[in-house]
């Protein structure tokens, strides 16, 4: 009795073609690997991720197929992850074989081909496939008991990528026991005749879909810097904390403002009604934060549900003035594009304000959706891999079109302890190869998160489950503080090369870390309308490097040449030198304007209109705090009254001083310093408690951990309360409540500790 072969598509050809012929798959030209030669491939996977090492991994041929091995037995924290989207894996990788015949020509042979089987229920497949600049990544249809499955898949789109230097072939897990995946061949092949008329009528819908959006994005005048938060944590954190979820989102809003962010995009708003939804737009609008509504909608429902999630979750919000736009799913696939394209269509209809965009798990199905959405966000959520953000960023900027490109960048650390938790300098890498390679946003995922011991599946995020702190949130807040002056100019430019250039010199130091970049020091050009941006980067993430910056006598006459960065930093508008040293830390950007005398005027006016909006800001909040004090601030509104009685730069200065003043006040007053003290030092007691107790659980010792944690949940609700106190005007009176929160906090941790 033959075995049964199956064919079925994924990815985009799966919504285009529904059943192959067979005789005609194998007369298409084809570059074929046999499971013979599969079985040379190595046990390894992209050194960005760390999930696979958990994983004892073996590989045999039987019969001519080539048959991976995954031994899960030891792997403790299955359980406790989701079955649907398994984090553990056994690789099988082309990687650095060199009889491996990468890389392969897709726009000769776009579609990958897949035969396998599934020899238990539990394995999940999957394959990975990586680009110079990117990678892409693919869940596969498990098979069901004897059968042979053949998946096909469409590689790249609109001519990206062009070729693939590596496949990785992954067998996941949902169980603790060994599991195995055989697999038969693998293939790249030309498109069928059926499959190229499908994308060829595709295509053409496509461009008449692309030819219908606003001739210019309505995102184009707003550079978001934001978090991910989660609606859903939001309010099971609240009843944890015992407040209500409009507390929550004060609390949460007020520390994304004053770390100097101007976007949050909520995921899982489905979790809220539609009052507690316009609680939360209220809210965001009241600390100057726009909002991308994010729902996780079942695409392939959408022709039945569609009108009714329009009419339950995006009419009733269109008049809110912080949203900024909508997402209808988590991760979009590449076979829901099309269900993309309609629900694009709908809430058009519904709210033409406000647009549709898409965030991506990664960049592989980047050039389907940028040209079709205002903005499309690219996710790198990988272990020590800061320098490759330009690389992705440069490898997509040209797919976009006139739409956005957003960085999403990783600030989690998942429950199989991967990611690594980013440090400061590659945080600050991330965000200069972001913008100096054309975003033109940024997302940190992800602010909050549950306690991976009371059903979380994150060990850290920015501020924890308690919305405590970390040390990239606050390296965060002092970029984004530059960077949000510095908006203006890179949302008007794009990446290029001009008649001009500046000559740098730098000393490499001999305990250096650059990574896979080609250069401890890289400089990049942006163009704008009427002016240049030299953007000069480090990619040393552990030293200081000294550069030497010379511009060239032959530089035009009539161009000016301003320190951007500096002028932001220091607020003194000063001409930069012509020979200049840097002593660049690690991680540093520099951002120079070229431009003629006027135009960097004009510009630097634009700036500061952004920097006084930023001050007025933190003053708001501030001055919130100072008359619940009952504090005296008639200076700070003396100097506010004298705003736009002069030059621009008088203006900058008087906000600075009022701003400065505001702060002393409230650190100089025992009423606010001494209980905001003391809630630190309980904050970070309650902060090395969670991260003791995740700890525990990698240890396997998840009971106790739970159990543990009980005692955790009423301390951190005592801190809220506290916090909530201090700032309702009642600070003297919490100093014993924090001192004793603290002492008993500490406590638990000493017995925590005891245990790891």
């Amino acid at each position: 009795m033959s075995t049964k072969v199956v064919h079925r598509y994924a990815g985009l050809l799966k919504s285009l073609v529904y059943a192959l012929d067979e005789g005609i798959r194998e007369e298409v030209p084809r570059l074929e690997f046999s499971g013979s030669q599969i079985k040379s491939w190595k046990l390894e996977d992209e050194p960005g991720e760390k999930a696979w090492l958990n994983v004892p991994a073996m590989v045999e041929e039987r019969d001519g197929v080539a048959v991976l091995r995954g031994d899960f037995e030891d792997v403790r924290h299955i359980h406790a992850l989701s079955v649907d989207e398994p984090h553990y894996w056994a690789p099988l990788s082309s990687r650095n074989n060199a009889e491996a015949q990468f890389p392969v020509d897709v726009s000769r042979y776009p579609v990958l081909e897949l035969t396998y089987r599934c020899t238990a229920p539990e394995c999940r497949p999957a394959v990975c496939w990586y680009y110079p600049g990117g990678s892409g990544f693919t869940w596969l249809p498990s098979s069901v008991g004897e059968e042979i499955l053949t998946v096909s898949r469409l590689l790249p789109h609109n001519g990206q990528p062009g070729q693939i230097s590596a496949i990785t072939i992954r067998l996941y897990s949902t169980e603790m026991k060994e599991s195995e995946l055989e697999i038969h061949t693998l293939r790249f092949r030309e498109l069928s005749a059926g499959e190229q008329e499908a994308l060829r009528k595709f295509y053409r819908t496509s461009a008449e879909n692309i030819a219908a959006q606003p001739p210019r994005s309505p995102l184009a005048n707003m550079f978001p810097m934001g978090v991910f938060m989660k609606a859903g944590s939001a309010k099971r954190m609240a009843s944890v904390m015992d407040i209500s979820t409009r507390d929550y989102w004060r609390l949460a809003f007020e520390d994304v403002a004053r770390h100097h962010h101007n976007c949050v995009a909520v995921e899982e708003l489905h979790e809220l009604n539609a009052e507690e939804g316009k609680e939360l737009l209220s809210m965001a609008d009241s600390f100057g934060l726009r909002v991308v509504a994010m729902h996780n909608w079942p695409l392939e429902r959408f022709r039945e549900r569609g009108q009714h999630w329009i009419d339950q979750y995006i009419k009733p919000f269109v008049d809110s003035p912080s949203l900024l736009a909508w997402s209808v799913t988590a991760n979009p696939q590449d076979h829901e594009f099309q269900m993309h394209l309609r629900a694009q269509e709908k809430i058009r209809e519904a709210d033409p304000a406000h647009p549709l965009v898409a965030m991506l798990p990664n960049s592989g199905s980047y050039p389907l959706f940028a040209p079709h959405f205002a903005a499309t966000g690219i996710a790198h959520y990988k272990t020590r891999s800061a320098w490759n953000f330009g690389e992705i960023m440069r490898e997509h900027h040209t797919a976009k079109g006139d739409r956005q490109l957003w960085a999403l960048a990783p600030a989690f650390v998942r429950g199989t302890d991967s990611p690594d938790w980013y440090t400061c300098p590659e945080m600050r890498l991330m965000l200069n190869q972001s913008f100096a390679n054309g975003a033109r946003g940024w997302f940190a995922f992800c602010y909050h998160n549950d306690p991976i011991w009371v059903n979380g599946t994150n060990i850290r995020s920015l501020t924890g489950p308690f919305l405590t702190f970390s040390d990239i949130w606050s390296e965060l807040g002092h970029r984004m503080e530059r960077f949000m002056a510095l908006a203006t100019l890179f949302l008007n430019a794009e990446p290029g090369q001009p008649d001009i250039d500046f000559n740098l010199t730098w000393q490499v130091h001999h305990r250096g870390k650059h990574g896979n970049a080609a250069a401890s020091i890289e400089k990049f050009w942006l163009i704008g309308p009427d002016y240049m941006l030299c953007y000069i980067l480090s990619n040393d993430i552990a030293e200081v490097t000294p550069v030497n910056v010379e511009v060239p006598d032959s530089l035009p006459a009539g161009l000016h040449i301003f320190d951007m960065t500096d002028f932001v930093r220091s607020r003194n508008w000063v001409p930069m030198e012509r020979k200049r040293h840097l002593e660049m830390f690690p991680g540093q950007g520099q951002v120079i304007l070229v431009a003629p005398a006027d135009v960097c005027t004009r510009w630097r006016n634009r700036i500061i209109e952004d920097m006084v909006e930023d001050d007025r800001r933190q003053i708001a909040m501030n001055l919130s705090m100072a008359r619940r004090y009952d504090l005296d601030f008639s200076e700070v509104q003396r100097l506010q009254q004298q705003m736009g009685l002069g030059d621009p730069l008088d203006d900058l200065k008087r906000m600075s001083l009022a701003r400065e003043h505001l702060q002393n006040i409230l650190y100089e007053s025992p009423r606010v310093a001494e209980p905001r003290s003391a809630l630190i030092r309980a904050s970070a007691a309650i902060c090395a408690c969670d991260g003791s107790l995740c700890r525990l659980m990698s240890l396997g010792k998840g009971n106790q951990a739970v159990e543990l944690g009980q005692q955790v949940l009423p301390l951190s609700r005592d801190m809220t309360q506290l916090r909530l106190k201090l700032r309702r005007g009642k600070g003297m009176e919490i100093i014993p409540d924090c001192t004793r929160l603290s002492d008993d906090t500490l406590r638990l941790l000493g017995e925590i500790r005891s245990l790891v």
